[in-house]
């Protein structure tokens, strides 16, 4: 009886422990690459630092770029203001990432695929977090973005966990576009289809 109490309390504490994931997808999409991201973060271990207003719809850069966050930080603010609360790790600095690293070594700005959509999701390289002003922890994210004219070998990202902190994880992935054959390939596919029609015609004559 001892035994099997103190096996559903490791269950229980394993299942409390289990991490939150937010799980961001790269796609090419005809001339551009549209990232979505979904899941969740837990709050529980961070701090509620205040209540902002974000006064940009492109507020992403990847290494210390031209836009607001620096170091690496990743993420879109949202719509034209968008209420937001800022996260740290303590009661007076940010957070302590056990792994960090940025969308990819290039500097580049991100946008809103759709402007009036999706959930604020920002990443500072500087160690604030940045969900919806109405966040409750462990709710789902759901947010598109997208960098336009740009293909997944010209953004070189950087696939795999790209942070982890507090018990929550964020990957990034990519899933490159269907090849579609050039003429050259498509040519030499028909000549092939013909080729063994005619061999079956021969035979059965």
């Amino acid at each position: 009886m001892r035994i099997y109490v103190t096996c559903l309390f490791v269950a229980a504490c394993g299942l409390n422990a289990e991490a939150s994931t937010v799980n961001i997808v790269a796609t090419q999409v005809g001339d551009d690459v549209q990232f979505v991201g979904t899941g969740s973060i837990d709050t529980t271990g961070l701090v509620d630092f205040d209540f902002i207003g974000i006064t940009t719809n492109r507020s992403s850069a990847v290494r210390t770029g031209p836009t607001v966050f620096s170091s690496g930080g990743f993420g879109v603010a949202g719509s034209a203001i968008a209420p937001m609360r800022r996260y740290g790790g303590t009661s007076t600095g940010p957070i302590e990432f056990d792994f960090f690293t940025s969308l990819s070594d290039r500097n580049f700005n991100l946008s809103r695929f759709t402007a009036e959509t999706g959930d604020p999701f920002v990443v500072g390289g500087n160690g604030f977090l940045r969900l919806p002003s109405d966040y409750v922890s462990g709710d789902p994210l759901n947010f598109t973005w997208l960098r336009e004219n740009r293909t997944l070998a010209q953004l070189e990202l950087n696939v795999g966990t790209i942070a982890e902190f507090s018990g929550n994880t964020i990957t990034l992935t990519q899933i490159p576009a269907a090849s579609i054959p050039e003429p050259s390939t498509l040519a030499l596919i028909g000549l092939g289809t013909v080729g063994s029609g005619l061999i079956a015609r021969r035979r059965r004559d």
